[in-house]
């Protein structure tokens, strides 16, 4: 009897063994719709290098052949008729499925797409993103191998604002992207700040963020990036900001304006919420930025300069030239630009005998065109006509994270 039931238990393990490990199509199983997405958490910086040096000359953007970059979370309404032609009601798609919108720079006619092409997507918000080529003209379908394998994909982000180890740097992902709360890398920046007092000595920048149903098809920021090697981008004259506009709620009503900033994610808006009764008002008075105001035309980032890309380049950044003040027998040029975390020596208010730290030295140039139209004359200065003296704006002094 007891080798009967040993062989009854033996035979329910194999059994209860074989049913945990056997594979669950709809758990398990392969999706297509899954396949060649990319993370991007917040802050991340995503450079999308495209080789299309090869592409023939007659095939034309837009008109054979299109870019789209999709991304996730987001939600947009789609407009839908009937086989008649007859217009229905719009429908919401979770996510949404139409692509960002492409630079202006980069569907410009008098870019040239057989080339080798760099954009770059900024995360305001953890992300997910794909890319695909669509081939819309039947003549272009030959060349549909053309396109395979000609993107290089790099994802940079925020590491010198502030040290953590393994274990305090880290975060649960946003929940609408991953369901198993996954751990990721909690990164720090040096934030941008920008008050509507700000707006009143000069005219607010040009590349103010785009905000609530600008971001309906992903929050990211997109942008074309040419090299000082490549012919100069097309001038672009934005319109011109409204402060007023801007600073006040869009909205014919604060339960609106919380509607929409719930329905977009949106992070750049003034709503404030008042406890003692659970209500809110609008009262945008600052903005956080991640990236420099103003300068908005500039070679390798556009119109989005985020300034952690700028001073923590090990590539780009450099100490300054032998000088009288900087010579060669300068002690800090035994140490890189930007030294390892290891080697940075902070000085103390009890450090008598140091009196020089080991820190972060970026000096670099970035090329930039005016996105003014220069010879437009306006009542308030621009940027580069205010007087000595004027705060454009100012950085936190300590580092802000996703929370």
């Amino acid at each position: 009897n007891k080798i009967d039931v040993r062989k009854n238990l033996d035979s329910h393990f194999h059994s209860d063994s074989w049913v945990c490990h056997r594979e669950i199509v709809r758990q398990e199983g392969r999706r297509r719709d899954q396949e060649g997405w990319f993370e991007s958490p917040y802050m991340s910086r995503v450079h999308l290098a495209f080789n299309w040096s090869h592409i023939p000359d007659y095939l034309t953007f837009d008109e054979h052949y299109k870019l789209a970059i999709y991304v996730r979370p987001s939600r947009c309404n789609k407009l839908e008729c009937t086989s008649t032609g007859r217009r229905i009601s719009e429908v919401e798609n979770i996510p949404c499925l139409q692509p960002l919108g492409l630079p202006s720079w980069f569907i410009d006619s008098n870019t040239m797409r057989n080339n080798i092409l760099n954009l770059t997507l900024l995360s305001l918000d953890d992300a997910r993103f794909r890319v695909e080529v669509h081939i819309i003209n039947g003549l272009a379908l030959p060349y549909a191998e053309y396109f395979k394998e000609t993107m290089t994909i790099f994802i940079d982000y925020p590491q010198r604002a502030k040290y953590l180890d393994n274990q305090s740097g880290k975060r649960i992902m946003s929940p609408l992207l991953n369901h198993e709360e996954k751990s990721i890398n909690m990164v720090h920046m040096f934030g941008i700040r920008y008050d509507q007092g700000h707006s009143t000595l000069t005219r607010p920048p040009m590349n103010l963020p785009p905000r609530w149903k600008s971001f309906e098809r992903g929050r990211m920021l997109i942008g074309l990036n040419t090299t000082l090697r490549k012919r100069p981008p097309k001038m672009k004259y934005a319109p011109k900001s409204d402060a007023d506009n801007f600073w006040n709620n869009p909205y014919s009503s604060v339960d609106d304006a919380k509607q929409h900033t719930d329905t977009y994610l949106e992070t750049f808006h003034g709503l404030i919420y008042d406890m003692s009764d659970g209500s809110h008002a609008y009262d945008l008075e600052s903005l956080i930025l991640p990236y420099l105001p103003y300068f908005s035309n500039c070679r390798e980032f556009d119109s989005y300069i985020p300034l952690w890309a700028v001073v923590e380049s090990a590539t780009e950044c450099n100490l300054p030239g032998v000088t009288k003040d900087f010579p060669s027998s300068w002690w800090r040029r035994n140490i890189p630009s930007i030294p390892h975390q290891d080697d940075v020596i902070a000085v103390g208010p009890f450090d008598f005998m140091r009196f020089y730290p080991v820190a972060d030295w970026c000096e670099r140039k970035i090329r930039c065109n005016y996105d003014e139209n220069l010879s437009d004359i306006d009542m308030a200065p621009r940027w580069f006509e205010g007087d000595t003296g004027v705060a454009l704006f100012s950085i936190i002094r300590d580092p802000i994270n996703y929370n």
